[in-house]
């Protein structure tokens, strides 16, 4: 456990999730269910809005070829416009994804832009259990059971065992962006800040350290010079990577012990003090194994920080933890959907039902990749009109 003194923090897992996220999942109570219609777009068939943000929304969709959920990414191209390297850092993060292939990171199944709708669409694997903070919010005494956290724990740190190989530091670990699909696993989401890693990109992190969430954000990113644990002469990229371990530390944390581990007062600075400090307190209830892991994943000088290989050979990773009766375990949360039956044939249903109006958005695209595929006119085309035009002049002259 952690040696250093301990403050009181506040219940609850929402206040140190806030962050500038371009987007958020709703709780049902969120969402205002304005028009239940379903409409068509190309092959998808669109139902309610499940996430919005600064830049659009996010809208769970049937895709009527496979006859599968998925989640569409709706972004206005005008707001990106607006938005220093908008358009760029939304190419990027799709880049980034697609270099990525785990069970435990969200999938980007394809992406399109529409031009006459001013809007790039990017469709998703379909989470239908909410995110880990919904989870947290329903359970009793905002924490889980031990073997349900060690759970989801695997989880993520498959996902950044993953990410280590491909050279891709997260930046943004925290319970908004760990999302459940309907059996209850876990998968990485969003990444908005995320990088990949060189030899040059310290530096880099240090600048925008602002960027992501301060609350789940490791002391060496955002601590001082004099306050911050010291730094290598030449940083390398192992320690880079374990910023994504201290946040993903916090995150289990919070799983087990059911609160943030530093006080939020309310003063961001104060926050990145305690953070800097590693002023946080492991209560004697938890499991030996599971505390000696937070405390060697949030010590404060990286160098001394447990990094993914030794997490996986951890005790409390390592060895099995006998499973509860079920009725123990925190059922995850449940989106609202527009089609309560996730089932194959129920969503085929809703397909045949659809097929009039997939049929006709069909012909539209058809018809606008045919006037897009049309050549123009050739160069002689060109010249021979401009002759014409020419005497036609002269003659009026």
């Amino acid at each position: 456990m952690s040696d250093t003194s301990a403050h009181s923090t506040t219940s609850g897992t929402s206040s140190p999730y806030a962050s500038g996220s371009v987007f958020h999942r709703l709780n049902p109570s969120d969402i205002k269910y304005r028009d239940e219609k379903a409409k068509v777009l190309r092959s998808y068939i669109v139902g309610r809005i499940i996430g919005e943000g600064s830049y659009g929304k996010v809208k769970e969709a049937i895709d009527s070829k496979t006859k599968k959920m998925v989640a569409i990414k709706i972004l206005s191209k005008k707001t990106l416009r607006r938005v220093p390297g908008g358009e760029a850092s939304i190419e990027r993060e799709i880049g980034i994804v697609e270099s990525l292939s785990h069970k435990n990171i969200l999938s980007i199944l394809t992406h399109f832009p529409i031009e006459n709708k001013q809007k790039f669409y990017i469709v998703l694997e379909y989470m239908g259990g909410g995110t880990l903070t919904h989870l947290l919010e329903n359970a009793p005494n905002k924490r889980l059971p031990l073997f349900q956290a060690r759970k989801l724990f695997l989880g993520i740190l498959g996902a950044l065992e993953h990410m280590r190989e491909r050279h891709i530091l997260h930046r943004d670990i925290k319970p908004d962006n760990l999302l459940l699909d309907d059996d209850g696993d876990i998968k990485l989401a969003d990444f908005g800040v995320a990088d990949v890693v060189s030899s040059e990109i310290h530096n880099k992190l240090r600048e925008n350290a602002g960027i992501g969430s301060p609350a789940f954000q490791a002391p060496e990113l955002i601590a001082s010079p004099t306050t911050g644990p010291k730094k290598p002469k030449r940083p390398n990229i192992d320690l880079i990577f374990k910023s994504d371990i201290w946040s993903a530390g916090i995150v289990l944390y919070i799983m087990v012990v059911g609160q943030y581990p530093f006080p939020i007062q309310g003063n961001i600075m104060l926050l990145f003090e305690d953070i800097a400090a590693g002023k946080f307190e492991i209560p004697d209830w938890v499991d030996p194994d599971c505390a000696d892991l937070i405390s060697s994943m949030l010590q404060t000088n990286p160098l001394e920080r447990i990094g993914l290989e030794g997490i996986r050979v951890h005790p409390f990773v390592k060895n099995s933890i006998p499973k509860p009766a079920k009725s123990t375990l925190v059922g995850h949360h449940n989106i609202q959907s527009m089609w309560p039956n996730h089932d194959k044939s129920a969503l085929a249903s809703v397909v045949k039902k659809m097929k009039p109006q997939l049929e006709r958005e069909e012909e539209v695209e058809r018809a606008a990749r045919d006037s897009f595929d049309q050549p123009g006119p050739s160069q002689e085309d060109e010249d021979r009109r401009t002759s014409q035009s020419s005497q036609s002049k002269c003659s009026i002259m």
